[in-house]
């Protein structure tokens, strides 16, 4: 809220560098720490920025959006996804050293405003999550909506996906929480009860674990 970012060294456990964006709140904000970039987005605002995590300066700063940004994520190949309440998602490429960072492709089809987004770039894929409810599966080479799943009745507050196993977990209001197959059509959810309110998770595929945490102040481990 304090509209900062900052970077922490777990180790130690300190704050190594304070970023000053001075647009407000901060939304979302992702990392790749290979490339050393730090995405962000904020409350009420239409701009991404691009910020040197090491030196803490702003590289660039990603307009296009006609409305205010609410989640970001960013992959390997130094593409970046922004989300907006303007219905759409833009893919960003961060690469480039002569026209510097510039969207390079828009993905529309949401009929509501975009709250979540995973994506997984080497596989080309993305998850989005809407006001409505709706999640829906692109391709990012080519921008196409491959399927659209109404799984929730709640706008879709998280979401995280494996592509390779084909697995994800969404939230949403009244304590949802639904684990579903993305090869599946329809898709098989199961449903995680326990929380109250809007809810928001973090999940190791992996490990076959997740955490949860709701507006009632409490998190969960499954």
């Amino acid at each position: 809220n304090d509209g900062t970012l900052r970077s922490w060294d777990l180790a130690t456990l300190t704050c190594s560098k304070v970023m000053t964006p001075r647009c407000g709140p901060v939304k979302d904000a992702t990392a790749d720490f290979m490339r050393n970039i730090v995405i962000s987005c904020y409350c009420s605002a239409r701009v991404v920025h691009v910020f040197k995590l090491e030196e803490g300066t702003c590289l660039a700063v990603l307009r296009g959006h006609l409305h205010d940004v609410r989640t970001v994520t960013v992959g390997g190949n130094g593409l970046v996804i922004s989300g907006s309440v303007d219905r759409t998602l833009r893919v960003w490429s961060c690469l480039g050293k002569i026209t510097g960072p510039r969207c390079v492709k828009v993905l529309t089809g949401h009929e509501s405003g975009v709250c979540s987004v995973a994506a997984d770039f080497e596989a080309e894929r993305a998850l989005s999550g809407a006001d409505d409810g709706a999640i829906r599966l692109w391709d990012l080479q080519s921008g196409q909506c491959l399927h659209v799943w109404a799984l929730h009745r709640w706008p879709v507050v998280s979401i995280k996906a494996n592509f390779h196993e084909g697995s994800a977990i969404s939230t949403s209001g009244q304590g949802v929480i639904k684990l579903w197959r993305i090869g599946d059509e329809p898709p098989t959810a199961e449903t995680l009860s326990g929380h109250r309110g809007l809810v928001v998770c973090a999940a190791d595929f992996a490990a076959g674990c997740a955490f949860s945490g709701g507006e009632e102040g409490t998190l969960r481990f499954w």
